[in-house]
């Protein structure tokens, strides 16, 4: 007899995954303002008998050859925070390349800054996914927060699930507790974070098109910003 293949459901709330992710990251590359051109980002990373020869090869190359210099940064408690600045634009033409040393964090402050205010903004975001994961099943058997208790408790929710979700009907259902109390203060401190983070606007063309974008990886996520001409 022919064994019957069983899928686990994804969680429940798993849908607000995703819309948080796409959330986090206009609000990265909108809200995180930098002090530091392109070219000082540049000057910080790479030797300047290195940039003449990039600067040199760039038009030798083909277009998508051009496109990015890479490498990583030390930052503070040993944490390394991988960058990628695009290249292929004025006033920068300089040829891609991969740098395969581990530097420390360039003197230059606006910089310095960008990387702490990048890390500070993952920490607000990482609370709100602490707060889904909870509903998800952290900690006990998925699907035991309803659709009443989570719009209760975590009332962000409501605009993360797509239409069709039990939480945007009013009422919402019956209200089931869950058997892991929740964190009070971590509900409020990531309710209060998205609330700011809702009213931030879309990315707008101009914004892509000034000197250049800056691409910080932390923890296996992108955090795109743009840096000035």
């Amino acid at each position: 007899m022919a064994r019957r293949l069983t899928t686990t459901p994804p969680p429940p709330y798993a849908a607000a995954i995703d819309a948080l992710a796409r959330m986090r990251q206009r609000y990265i590359t909108r809200m995180l303002r930098v002090n530091f051109t392109a070219e000082e980002f540049l000057n910080c990373i790479l030797a300047p008998e290195h940039i003449k020869t990039l600067r040199a090869a760039y038009p030798l190359l083909k277009p998508y050859d051009r496109s990015t210099i890479g490498g990583r940064l030390r930052v503070a408690n040993h944490e390394e925070v991988e960058y990628i600045l695009s290249c292929n634009q004025p006033p920068l033409e300089v040829a891609g390349c991969d740098s395969e040393i581990l530097q420390e964090v360039p003197s230059h402050p606006g910089v310095w800054q960008a990387v702490k205010d990048v890390l500070s903004m993952e920490a607000q975001f990482a609370q709100c996914i602490r707060v889904i994961n909870w509903l998800n099943g952290d900690g006990f058997k998925p699907g035991e927060v309803s659709a009443a208790a989570a719009r209760y408790y975590w009332p962000p929710i409501v605009h993360l699930m797509p239409e069709s979700s039990a939480v945007h009907t009013v009422g919402a259902g019956t209200f089931k507790e869950p058997r892991v109390s929740p964190d009070v203060a971590l509900l409020r401190e990531s309710s209060a974070f998205f609330a700011s983070a809702l009213l931030c606007p879309s990315v707008n063309d101009d914004l892509r098109s000034m000197g250049g974008l800056l691409c910080f990886k932390i923890g296996g996520k992108n955090s795109t910003i743009p840096v000035l001409e």
